[in-house]
């Protein structure tokens, strides 16, 4: 195969699951050539939505409002 037509043509012969891991296949090719994630390498969406603080939050609320 040396065409996108005929590679088209051949994925349309591929199961789901096969279909599925051409696409993580594409995928992680694609951002090793961009040279990892958006995110200069690291994936930080583990910590999506997480803030952690060392104390408090009302306090540290107050604390910084104070500093208005």
């Amino acid at each position: 195969m040396s065409t996108l037509q005929e590679i088209e043509a051949a994925v349309e012969g591929l199961r789901l699951e096969e279909k599925e891991e051409l696409m993580a296949f594409l995928r992680s090719r694609v951002e090793g050539q961009r040279g990892g994630t958006s995110r200069g390498g690291a994936d930080l969406n583990e910590f999506s939505g997480v803030l952690r603080v060392g104390e408090d939050p009302l306090d540290y609320q107050r604390r910084v409002r104070g500093e208005w």
